[in-house]
């Protein structure tokens, strides 16, 4: 692809912080810093996974999922907009990191190995919010993960084995 066909992202960014420092310094619109951070933050990671989607060798999808509902998160926070339990917060985080590895899967049919820590991630963190909002028990739950999370690099590592084993075949 040539250079004129990307998405020029730094001068927008550019012009959009411009833009809201302006309107902070003319008291039409009041944020605070860590706001724009996160802002700027969440536009690069919907950056990266549209990209990502876009042509599926540039990658990117997870972190750029990563940094999206980070950046969101906390500017929804800032804001007074979103209120979690203390401990929902790394649970949650696990869960938008399932969501990443289940993007690059669902655009990567045959990088099929990516379902399984779509699959652990998802599931690691749902069972822990489960337990963090009181449905299950949060010692049981925990003492299961302890115990069983090995079992997800098991299945990583043999998926790998399998993917490369498949992708080096013909079609």
């Amino acid at each position: 692809m040539s250079m004129g066909k990307h998405f020029p992202l730094f001068p927008v960014l550019l012009i959009l912080v411009g833009a809201l420092l302006l309107l902070d310094r003319l008291d039409i619109l009041a944020f605070g810093w860590w706001s724009l951070l996160w802002g700027v933050i969440a536009v690069g990671g919907a950056y990266k996974v549209a990209a990502g989607l876009r042509s599926p060798g540039r990658g990117g999808i997870v972190w750029g999922t990563i940094w999206f509902f980070v950046g969101l998160y906390f500017v929804l926070d800032e804001a007074n907009l979103i209120r979690l339990p203390g401990g929902a917060e790394f649970p949650l985080l696990l869960v938008v990191v399932g969501c990443g590895f289940l993007l690059s899967f669902l655009r990567q049919w045959r990088e099929w190995h990516l379902a399984v820590p779509a699959i652990a991630f998802l599931g690691i963190g749902g069972v822990m919010l489960l337990a963090e909002f009181g449905y299950l028990g949060r010692w049981m739950v925990l003492d299961a993960i302890r115990q069983w999370w090995p079992l997800a690099l098991v299945l990583f590592g043999a998926a790998l084995l399998m993917n490369r084993g498949t992708a080096r075949r013909p079609s």
